[in-house]
């Protein structure tokens, strides 16, 4: 369709309609021009490599790297390199609130990387834009942290006073 357009656009009929012939008759269609269209303007290109460091083995990580996860086994290198560019696990922290379903107090409590044992590719996966609704794998972790301290806070509250 696109070159029988350009060939009836360009003042050629007959090749137009032959090309529309020869794909509704399963045929053979002229070398389509097409694709061969002159651009205007000039033409750049951006070229970018990224040299990681070959035969990292699934598991290698400096010390202060907490966690493990199919990502990081899976691209391992990826996973080598990320911790250059993004913060230390301890200084990746959100803010976690609820209402205390017993009392109806406000609660919070931070909950950091390192808390829930995210590797740097599983946290480059896991945040989402804030326009997405839905929770993610993130938003999952961080309440499950949370709600085990606030659990386990609550078992020994009950059994110190009991």
């Amino acid at each position: 369709m696109a070159e029988s357009t350009h060939q009836a656009l360009a003042g050629n009929p007959e090749r137009a309609t032959t090309t529309l012939d020869a794909y509704a008759k399963e045929g053979v269609a002229p070398e389509p021009e097409v694709v061969r269209t002159p651009r205007s303007g000039t033409t750049l290109t951006h070229r970018m490599a990224l040299q990681l460091t070959p035969g990292i083995r699934p598991g290698h990580s400096a010390p202060s790297v907490q966690g493990e996860g199919p990502r990081a086994k899976a691209e391992p290198a990826v996973d080598d390199w990320l911790p250059t560019l993004l913060p230390g696990q301890r200084d990746v922290a959100a803010l976690v609130t609820w209402t205390d379903p017993v009392n109806g107090v406000p609660r919070s409590s931070v909950v950091t990387q390192r808390d829930l044992r995210l590797r740097p590719i599983d946290l480059l996966w896991a945040v989402r834009p804030a326009s997405e609704a839905l929770m993610t794998d993130l938003d999952d972790r961080s309440a499950a942290s949370t709600f085990s301290d606030v659990v386990d806070h609550l078992i020994s509250t009950t059994t110190s006073s009991g």
